[in-house]
């Protein structure tokens, strides 16, 4: 058996869909995913802060088996 370790941001391949509960102002879903690091509020998917259960949806168009997965919130 031959194991291989790689590492790719599969959330970045073109056939990725990512959704969002809801929109505050233009922070659309997508720019939780744009690849800039920065993490102010003009660059992030951001929902609505009215709604309750907010989430966020990374669709990567198929299956993997995903060992790390980073998150972060966007620094008020």
């Amino acid at each position: 058996m031959v194991l291989l370790f790689f590492t790719e941001n599969l959330s970045r391949r073109n056939t990725t869909i990512i959704t969002q509960s809801s929109t505050f102002d233009k922070n659309v879903a997508s720019l939780a995913n744009d690849g800039v690091l920065i993490t102010t509020l003009e660059l992030c998917g951001y929902t609505n802060p009215g709604k309750s259960k907010a989430w966020l949806q990374v669709d990567l168009g198929q299956a993997f088996s995903i060992c790390l997965l980073y998150t972060s919130d966007a620094a008020d």
